[in-house]
């Protein structure tokens, strides 16, 4: 949508404040009036005509920028207060040359000029009072009549509120109604003004009142005044040397200034007028990363130094003629604020009270609206709803004056569809999308939707203020424009008050209820009375809760003003806490006038003299303003120079030895004003005194009444020089360092022009600026490579960035959320514990004070949920919380899950907690964990988190609890990686899980860099340093690729195990040709023929078939066996014949280790020759079929140190049992039923008691550092007694492949059951299967001393007994021989019973022991 002029683009941007304008002038049709209000007259029987709704009526442009009047109109002159007639104009008025200049020229009080407001001459419009109790003043008009009239609605008696002024006397209903005058109000009077603007511009002296030649009765010193200003012969101030360059206002001729080549106005054609607005949205839009919040400061710096540039040059010029200015102003309509100008896409608008019509009362109160309009755009800057633009703003104050900055918008008067642009007369709600949208983000800032009544009777529900503007721009964007009355008012105290006292939009976001915009308005709005009530509600909360709540908070935080006994030092604490009084109050929803009641419910006299320095200061800079405004338009020079000397002569005037002059400016203007300005801030609500008794003086020498108090604080160093640079920091003046240095140390000083160093421009901006650094610094410390310390420093400098942008953007939830993540990030960087707790506590405190006040549910929601995950970073950290606090914490966490329409994310934070919770508590219920995760499994199968969180907890608490299981955590790891489409994301989550199981991410990581290497590490790690086994799953597609992985690893051994994937074996083959030894246990191959690559490897020495499936054939063998193998195993393969065992006994005389067992169809016809040919086997499991000659056979021939005869059932035991005896080199020996049976050596084994519960074992034996055997010792039926031997399979003596109860470290060996009766029997149980319940052999035991002899048999072996428990306390010993050679010693007398000494006299097994144990009845 494009516009060929400019009047198209801009006359709607000044037409809304005409139209309410023209209604607070009467300005409305008779008949609508009529129509709406019962009690109301008609205020003229013809409506004015207007060429649009917004033209103000009938304006001829004059050369004086305010004749905005008919020049054949005949109008009312203006009347002076201090006579009662009246006169006219003449129907011709006279042309001014420029609106400033003093001429004689009266004007009606509707269209008086600057004069009637800035000079003390006989056409000034003003009542002034020198009374106290004159507050306020009125400019034209009758103070007899409520303050309210020009405000009252429908029925005047009822409601104190109309826009329509008082009905006349006059009932003929023809007779128009006199429009309302304009009003002005001050809280200083004109006189004072002008007292005081003459002590500062020509340094007069004050002389004695004279009784009989004036009225004041007032005593004390005045100033003598001639005239309104003094003539120029006055002789300049002594310390300045500047005079008027006089020649820089005379007219030029402008012809040759019509059009000045290169001016910053004359290419206006060529600017991009919307690009400030556009690229604003476009970063606005951007999802969150380091460069949108690098552009979005960027931009906003570039819009903040362009507004303060031209800003500057415009307000200097403010005063010169159009053809002078630099930038020319352009008619874009509207009145408040005069002329208005647009640069390079930025409109420009001076916050200054209208001359003409009265809205504010005061220039001062036009400046408030000013801010009240950028606070309002900041708000739903803020409110996190998106699709909402608002364009880019900020504020210039230089010079006394304020200009309002705003970037262009692509609309215009057709495209408003929200809010009214006329005083609500139209009121506008077309776009359903809009109105959400906007009702969302009314309800963010805590506002009520109300309903309104537009001229044609019309209801329609708006939910922010009635003339709030919200339009689809050209771009299809939806904006949103006129923010100033977002926030509802305090209960006004005079007309135009609902304009500019607002209450601050933090109360309103904390208040219990929405508030209506509109309260205590003139706008048309349904049922005010009780918007009404509500906001008066909000405003009494203030006063009486907030306030005096705040006043005593401020002095108990930190303590600070309580850590001294001199008030000098306590104010310094203070002011070193608190630098910035406004930020600390607005965030409390407190307005900066309510200062005085802030110290007045002070009880501490160093906070009380703070919050006076504070109005002190403000004051001054509202003096200044003032004086700067007159100043400028008195001289219209665009120089610093006569401003900087105004400044210089107001300093020596305020800083000057307190007496004559300066006694009367503090005592007499300042102090009134400040009292005006300040209600109660000299007053005292609370009498209570907490500060120590203060030494510099007593109590009764302290100052107490305003002046004493104004008089300390300026005859004192320290609080001189605090009022001076808080005052010369709030106009922008800055000082040379020598003459603050200087000013410290003295009581009476004397500024110069040397040590005013310039006047600055200052600007307030919507401190996008601080939001956008903040961010951009926390992107920069998550950037790869960073050290902890340089992390910790960028994170240091976000959050203090962050925390200046929530003191302006205190509505922002983003930023609270924002700033809690960098404070958890600042506590994972940092390696002091406390300081790591305090990082945590303050991010829990943002998270929660923000959440108490959160008014939409999605907020809420989110601020919950990020209070949860700063917790669970703090249990991560090793935090500790109270029960309380995690009862709270799981709380919070079941109503996320409660109110989010997502349950599952929810449930996966109650998952995490119980996870962290797990870690440090003890006793925990882990199946509490197990149960969270499950049920997000069952919510959403496919939710990759909790398969991921789930295997690293089982991981993390595998030794804890009964869930883990390697398939278990396998399964969920698999099932994660099946998920996830975006691996690279996860990476860094499951580095235990990649250390665990690198093998899980093998495959997926030939994709993924950075998994690559990671597994490829944890493989290295692994493997290489030997200590774990390099088996390679079966469910592993190895490729040729695959090298890089394997490189840095030396294999020797590698695991094949139950592979069906011949292919595998030929890839790894090819990978790794020099490995020597596979295993290949349990394949079930696809292709055998495969295993033919294993040929090509000529370092093969150790192949391991065992168990092998599908086909496997012993022509495969062909091949492999080489002379080089020194290990071979093809147990349980029933395919291997006596010829495999021909073919080993011919070709690998070097073999050492040769596993035959279980393979039926071997019937030992070769042994022979494989006991000939193979004469090194030292390892030999024979086959199932093999009989007791091949096992003697064996013994005799090879020297064996490990024989095998698991299954070999023709093998008798009587055979077996001496084989030890009868091999000098064997050391172990497997029986048939799986049972080893070994020498232990001659030394003494000591019991070790560890036991726990019932289960555990009464005693443990250790061989050789690892634990060889225990004992386990229970009660059997009748006062029976049960002996049990177990074995360690992890014992060299004991191990053996494929051991009875594989599952576990230990499997029983042993059962014997001690009976006792007349005599005692002893029942040696055998194994069959799992099960010991039959007995083997029984033997009968006859003891009848305390020493006795007895003698039994078992397994052909011969067993004799010396047996004495002749002692006490259940103590025993028991001598062991065989065939009369003593072997063993068992007892526990040495020890008194307190463990079991065995003494090992010669080489023997375990059986003598046992049975020495079992028969002793040796009780647990």
């Amino acid at each position: 949508m494009g516009f060929d002029n400019y009047n198209e683009v801009f006359s709607y941007l000044g037409e809304k404040e005409n139209a309410l304008l023209q209604r607070l002038k009467g300005k409305v049709s008779p008949d609508i009036s009529k129509l709406k209000y019962d009690n109301a007259e008609q205020i003229t029987t013809q409506p004015t005509t207007f060429n649009n709704r917004y033209d103000a009526p009938n304006i001829v442009q004059s050369s004086s920028r305010y004749d905005n009047f008919n020049n054949n109109e005949v109008t009312p002159s203006s009347v002076s207060e201090s006579s009662s007639s009246s006169s006219f104009l003449t129907t011709k008025p006279k042309i001014l040359n420029n609106r400033y200049d003093n001429s004689e020229t009266t004007m009606s009080d509707s269209f008086s000029s600057n004069k009637a407001r800035y000079d003390n001459t006989s056409n000034s419009t003003q009542d002034f009072s020198s009374g106290e109790s004159n507050l306020y003043s009125y400019k034209g008009s009758d103070q007899s009549k409520s303050i309210y009239g020009i405000c009252n609605t429908r029925d005047n008696q009822d409601d104190p509120y109309s826009i329509y002024g008082d009905k006349t006397t006059n009932g003929d209903d023809n007779n128009n109604e006199e429009p309302k005058k304009p009003y002005f109000i001050h809280d200083i009077s004109e006189n004072d003004l002008l007292v005081l603007e003459s002590l500062v511009r020509y340094n007069k002296e004050l002389e004695s009142p004279k009784t009989e030649n004036t009225s004041d009765t007032s005593s004390g010193p005045r100033l003598v005044i001639q005239s309104g200003y003094l003539e120029d012969s006055i002789k300049p101030n002594p310390y300045s040397s500047y005079s008027h360059p006089k020649f820089l206002t005379n007219e030029i001729n402008a012809s040759n200034n019509s059009a000045v080549n290169g001016s910053i106005g004359g290419k206006r054609d060529n600017i991009a007028l919307y690009y400030w607005s556009s690229e604003f949205e476009r970063l606005l839009e951007m999802d969150d990363c380091l460069e949108k919040f690098e552009r979005l400061s960027s931009l906003e710096h570039d819009f903040v130094y362009a507004a303060e540039s031209y800003g500057r040059i415009i307000i200097s010029e403010n005063f010169l003629a159009d053809e002078l200015k630099t930038i020319k102003p352009v008619n874009v309509g509207g009145v408040a604020g005069g002329e208005k100008y647009i640069v390079q896409g930025i409109l420009f608008k001076f916050a200054l009270e209208s001359e003409t019509f009265g809205l504010y009362g005061n220039d001062e109160n036009a400046m408030k609206t000013a801010a009240h309009e950028l606070n309002g755009c900041a708000s739903f800057l803020n409110c996190g709803v998106k699709g909402l633009h608002v364009p880019l703003m900020a504020f210039i104050d230089y010079r006394g004056f304020r200009l309002m900055a705003m970037s262009l918008l692509p609309i215009s008067k057709k495209s408003l569809i929200y809010g009214s642009c006329d005083a609500g007369q139209t009121v506008h709600t077309s776009n359903n999308i809009f109105n959400n949208l906007f009702s969302n983000a009314t309800k963010v800032i805590n506002l009520k939707p109300h309903f309104v009544e537009d001229i044609r009777g019309d209801i329609k529900s708006i939910s922010g203020p009635i003339d709030i503007e919200g339009h689809l721009g050209s771009d299809n964007h939806f904006y949103l424009l006129d923010f100033a009355r977002l926030s509802p008012p305090e209960p006004p105290k005079h007309r135009g008050a609902y304009l500019y006292k607002l209450l601050r939009l933090e109360l309103v976001r904390k208040h219990q209820k929405p508030l209506c915009s509109d309260a205590f308005s003139p706008m048309l709005t349904i049922d005010i009375h009780k918007h009404n009530v509500e906001v008066q509600e909000a405003y009494d909360d203030l006063l009486n809760n907030i306030i005096p709540k705040f006043s005593k908070d401020i002095q108990q935080r930190d303590r600070i003003g309580l850590q001294s006994n001199f008030l000098r030092d306590i104010l310094l604490n203070i002011s070193e806490k608190i630098t910035d009084v406004s930020k600390l109050l607005h965030a409390e929803g407190i307005n900066i006038r309510y200062i005085g009641e802030v110290a007045s419910h002070c009880s501490s006299l160093g906070f009380k003299r703070f919050f006076i320095i504070e109005a002190i200061f403000r004051t001054l800079k509202s003096l200044a303003r003032e004086l700067l405004r007159r100043e400028m338009k008195k001289i219209h020079l665009p120089s610093d120079y006569p401003y900087r000397s105004l400044l210089l002569k107001f300093l020596n005037l305020l800083f000057d030895e307190y007496k004559d002059k300066t006694e009367y400016v503090w005592s007499k203007i300042i102090l009134e004003k400040m009292e005006k300005k300040f209600q109660n801030i000299f007053n005292n609500r609370n009498t209570f005194k907490e500060e120590p008794e203060l030494n510099e003086e007593s109590l009764s020498k302290l100052p107490v009444t305003p002046q004493e108090i104004i008089k300390s604080l300026l005859t004192n160093l320290q609080t001189r020089k605090m009022i001076l640079n808080k005052f010369c920091k709030s106009i922008g003046l800055v000082i040379s360092r020598i003459a603050i240095t200087q000013f410290s140390n003295s009581n009476s000083f004397v500024f110069v022009d040397t040590d005013i160093e310039e006047i600055k421009t200052l600007s307030t901006r919507l401190n996008v600026i601080d939001h956008a650094d903040g961010m951009s610094l926390y992107y920069k410390s998550m950037a790869a490579g960073l050290n902890n310390t340089s992390k910790h420093r960028l994170l240091t400098i976000s959050r203090e960035r962050l925390e200046q942008s929530l003191l302006s953007m205190n509505n922002n939830f983003q930023i609270v959320i924002q700033l809690s993540k960098v404070l958890t990030l600042l506590a994972k960087t940092s390696n002091d514990a406390t300081i790591k707790r305090n990082y945590y506590e303050l991010a829990e405190k943002q998270l929660s004070q923000f959440d108490s006040i959160g008014v939409v549910q999605s907020q809420v929601l989110l601020l919950k949920i990020h209070r949860v995950r700063n917790q669970l970073s703090h249990f991560k950290a090793g935090g500790v919380l109270q029960p309380k606090d995690n009862e709270v914490i799981e709380n919070i966490i079941n109503e996320i899950i409660e109110i989010s329409p997502d349950k599952v994310y929810p449930s996966y934070l109650l998952a995490k907690f119980f996870d962290r919770l797990s870690q440090i508590t003890s006793n925990f219920d882990y199946s509490k964990v197990i149960n969270a995760y499950s049920n997000i499994i069952k919510i959403d199968s496919n939710y990759q988190k909790a398969h991921i969180g789930i295997s690293l907890f089982l991981l993390k608490t595998q030794d804890k609890h009964k869930y883990f299981s390697k398939e278990k955590v396998s399964e969920h790891i698999a099932k994660a990686f099946s998920i996830s489409k975006n691996i690279e994301s996860i990476v860094d989550k499951i580095i235990p899980l990649i250390d665990f199981s690198p093998w899980i991410f093998f495959e997926i990581s030939r994709t993924v860099p950075k998994l690559r290497l990671m597994v490829k590490n944890s493989l290295e790690g692994k493997y290489s340093i030997g200590t774990n086994k390099f088996s390679i799953p079966p469910n592993i597609q190895l490729e040729v690729e695959d090298l890089d992985f394997f490189e840095n690893i030396s294999l020797e051994k590698v695991y094949f195990d139950g592979h069906t994937n011949g292919n595998n074996i030929e890839v790894f083959s090819k990978i790794k040709p020099d490995t020597q030894s596979f295993i290949l246990r349990k394949l079930k191959l696809d292709d055998v023929g495969k295993l033919k690559s294993l040929s090509l490897l000529s370092n093969i020495t150790h192949l391991n078939f065992g168990n092998t499936q599908n086909g496997f054939s012993e022509w495969l063998l062909a091949d492999l066996i080489t002379p080089k193998l020194r290990k071979l195993k093809l147990f349980e393969i029933a395919e291997i014949t006596d010829l495999t065992v021909k073919l080993i006994a011919t070709t690998c005389k070097d073999l050492e280790v040769l596993d035959l067992g279980g393979c039926k169809s071997i019937f030992g016809e070769e042994f022979g020759e494989l006991f000939k040919g193979c004469p090194s086997i030292v390892k030999l499991a024979l086959p199932p079929f093999v009989d007791s000659s091949h096992v003697t056979d064996s013994i005799s021939k090879l020297k064996l140190i490990k024989l095998d005869l698991y299954k070999c059932s023709k093998v008798t035991i009587s055979s077996f049992s001496k084989l030890l005896d009868s091999s000098k080199t064997l050391r172990k020996i497997r029986s048939p039923t799986g049972i080893p049976y070994f020498y232990v050596q001659p030394q003494t084994l000591s019991s070790r008691h560890e036991k726990i519960n019932s289960n555990e074992p009464a005693l443990r034996y250790t061989v050789d550092g690892i634990e060889l055997f225990n004992i386990k010792i229970g009660g059997a039926l009748q006062g029976d007694r049960t002996y049990e031997l177990f074995l360690n399979n992890r014992n060299p003596l004991v191990k053996f492949r494929d051991p009875p109860n594989s599952s576990f470290t230990f499997f029983k060996a042993m059962h014997a059951v001690n009976i006792k009766n007349h005599i005692i029997q002893l029942n040696i149980h055998k194994v069959f299967g799992n099960n010991w319940t039959s007995v083997e052999s029984s033997h009968q035991i006859a003891i009848n001393s305390s020493v006795a002899n007895f003698k039994f048999e078992s397994q052909g072996v011969p067993y004799s007994f010396v047996f004495d428990n002749s002692g006490f306390n259940s103590t025993f010993s028991s001598e062991v021989s065989i065939s009369n050679s003593k072997v063993a010693v068992v007892s526990n007398k040495k020890t008194n019973g307190s463990y079991v000494e065995i003494e090992i006299k010669s080489k023997t097994t375990l059986l003598p022991i046992f049975y020495a144990i079992a028969s002793s009845g040796l009780r647990k």
